[in-house]
């Protein structure tokens, strides 16, 4: 989803307050700003002026910066401020008590803000945000198009063009010849383009060809040859969608210890839980309730170095030498399988090409208990088999899949008995032991303690 970006424009006033002859100002307990600042000062009253002793300040300097933000994120007071002005023994906060502001709308908008320096001493900062559309449409539907000779055609037919602020919007289409002639064989080049209210262009490339008229003979052999080869693929694809549950991998590693020390976790719940009992150090945790492969991009918080992330900057920031990933149990009620796949591998691509040294654990969902009729295990199964279709497409030797749900089902179907946290969902502390002894015995198939070391 394509982000529009905010201009921002803050004002930081400053009052320099006159207190005693050892007075301070904020101004001048180290530098606040990062970006480029324009000051406009006004004179000041003397210090050594006894009729000015008893007033309340002198006259404030202006300050302006200039700061984007994107649409859709949320934006902590903090983070508003390190972005504006720096971070150099600053706090940021919103004067009216909000936790983050969420800046979604393409209207103006003023928030302000109190900054305060280790000192104590406290500025306020006005912020105006204006927004502007730069986001162009989104054509759907364009493809290549065969029809026979002398046969009408409709070039619009199932094309759409979407724009995230006007809604559907008109498009035109162009040829490479003057005329779209039908009665002579050929192949023409298509280009597809819409325009928002905005001025932002969408453009689309198709072929159309014209081929030559079959004869009625013709025409049922390649019928019937496509009738052929659509129940082969039905065939094909009814064998795919029978997943089949391994049992989980025999015997026992003796680097259990050295992949626990070793391994940063990326993912939700489920996957936090490593942290939360204690079996990977909390400094590698990068998993969060309600995470999903659906909007990992958009939610959650990561502290990392006392920075606040999403997630995937909290992988490139660490940089993580073993990466264990497992996201699915937020997102198979709201998406379907093959959405949750490609989203699983636009996920790895993307620390593949951030962190390209990084060994990746690609982990599947875990099952649930039979009771939680509410999750269907039939769907989990589903999303697993294509996900793990997409990653062994992948064909990247730094990225081993993992199949979690074997260990925890015990090689069943649900949750193996005594494996559950109490909701039928989430899994027991020591189930985590039994999940990282699978592990490491899949690890060393792959020589993943030799690569490391």
């Amino acid at each position: 989803m394509s982000k529009k970006i905010l201009t921002a424009v803050l004002c930081l006033c400053l009052a320099a307050l006159q207190l005693t002859s050892c007075g301070n100002d904020i101004s001048n307990t180290g530098d606040v700003s990062r970006a480029e600042q324009t000051t406009t000062s006004a004179e000041p009253s003397s210090l050594d002026d006894s009729s000015s002793s008893d007033s309340s300040a002198a006259e404030a300097s202006v300050k302006e910066y200039a700061v984007s933000v994107s649409v859709g994120e949320e934006y902590t007071a903090q983070k508003l401020g390190e972005l504006a002005v720096g971070g150099s023994g600053m706090t940021y906060t919103f004067d009216d008590g909000s936790q983050s502001k969420k800046f979604d709308t393409i209207e103006s908008s003023v928030i302000n803000l109190t900054a305060e320096n280790s000192d104590g001493f406290k500025s306020h900062i006005v912020i105006k945000v204006i927004s502007a559309d730069h986001t162009a449409p989104v054509f759907t539907g364009v493809k290549d198009i065969v029809v026979e000779q002398g046969d009408p055609v409709d070039l619009k037919s199932g094309v759409s063009a979407k724009d995230d602020i006007d809604g559907e919007v008109s498009f035109t289409v162009a040829y490479d010849d003057t005329d779209l002639d039908t009665s002579s064989v050929g192949k023409h080049n298509l280009t597809y383009t819409a325009k928002d209210s905005a001025g932002n262009i969408a453009t689309a490339n198709a072929t159309i060809e014209v081929k030559a008229k079959q004869t009625q003979k013709q025409t049922q052999q390649t019928q019937k040859q496509t009738q052929q080869t659509q129940k082969q693929t039905q065939q094909t694809q009814k064998q795919t969608q029978q997943p089949v549950t391994p049992k989980p991998p025999a015997g026992s590693s003796a680097n259990v210890s050295f992949y626990q020390n070793i391994m940063h976790v990326a993912g939700d719940s489920i996957a936090y839980g490593f942290c939360a009992y204690g079996y990977i150090p909390i400094e590698h945790n990068i998993a969060q309730g309600s995470l999903a492969m659906r909007n990992y991009t958009s939610y959650g918080w990561f502290n990392v170095n006392g920075r606040q992330m999403r997630c995937m900057d909290a992988v490139v920031t660490l940089k993580p030498k073993l990466l264990y990933v497992s996201m699915g149990m937020n997102d198979i009620n709201i998406t379907n399988a093959q959405t949750y796949a490609n989203n699983y591998v636009g996920f790895l691509k993307q620390v593949r090409a951030k962190v390209p040294n990084c060994i990746i654990v690609a982990a599947n969902i875990t099952p649930t208990e039979a009771r939680r009729t509410d999750f269907s295990v039939t769907k989990i199964r589903n999303c697993n088999l294509l996900m793990q279709n997409a990653v062994k497409a992948m064909n990247d030797p730094n990225i081993i899949l993992f199949d979690a749900y074997s260990v925890v089902s015990a090689g069943g179907t649900y949750m193996a008995s005594g494996y559950g946290a109490g909701d039928g969902i989430h899994l027991a502390g020591h189930v985590y032991q039994k999940l990282l002894n699978s592990l490491a015995i899949v690890l060393d198939q792959y020589s993943v303690r030799q690569r490391l070391s």
